[in-house]
Formats: C-alpha cells, sequence, structure tokens
C-alpha cells in the first residue's frame, strides 16, 4: 500500500469516526433538550392552574402579611411596654402618697 493510499485509508476511518461522533453527538443533545422540556413541563405543572405568575404573587402576599404582623407585634409590644412603665409610675406614686399621708 502506497502512502497516499494510507493517508486515504486514515483520513476515510477518521472520516467515519466523525460521523459517529457526529450521531452520538446529536442524540445527546436531543436526549438533552428532551430532558430539559421534561423537567420545564413538571416544574410548570407545579404551580396551580399553570401559572407560576400568580404563585409568585400569592407568596408575595404572605411575605407582606408576614411583615405586617411583625410590625403589628413590635408596636403592640411598645405600647405595652409604654403602659407598663405608666403603670408602675403611678403605682409608685400612689404608694409614696399613701405612706406620705398615712404615715404622719
Amino acid at each position: 500500500m502506497t502512502e497516499a493510499e494510507q493517508i486515504l485509508t486514515e483520513v476515510r476511518a477518521m472520516n467515519a469516526r466523525l460521523g459517529q461522533e457526529h450521531a452520538e453527538n446529536r442524540t445527546d443533545a436531543a436526549d438533552f433538550k428532551r430532558e430539559v422540556r421534561e423537567k420545564l413541563d413538571e416544574l410548570t405543572r407545579a404551580f396551580p392552574g399553570d401559572d407560576p405568575e400568580g404563585h409568585r404573587q400569592f407568596h408575595d402576599a404572605l411575605v407582606a402579611e408576614a411583615l405586617e404582623r411583625k410590625k403589628f407585634y413590635r408596636e403592640l409590644r411598645g405600647k405595652l411596654l409604654e403602659k407598663g412603665i405608666w403603670a408602675l409610675a403611678v403605682f409608685v406614686a400612689g404608694a409614696v402618697w399613701f405612706y406620705v399621708k398615712e404615715g404622719r
């Protein structure tokens, strides 16, 4: 076999391998695309009514409600503390007044 024939044989073998690898890559790419589509469909079906935007808005509403509740309880604790301090001050003032009045 001449050198030219050897080169031609090797080129044909490489061409066959490349064709095989190309076919495998196309199959792998098609499989990957199919898997991505299946996962995307599964993800979309996970939302009620296939409505991801509505689902997000629902969660936004829950977060807003939780923040409002947190603010309410923070303000409530502050008001209760303030009222408690005033009640203690009135009690102490009354006790002092009673002591002074009855102590004489």
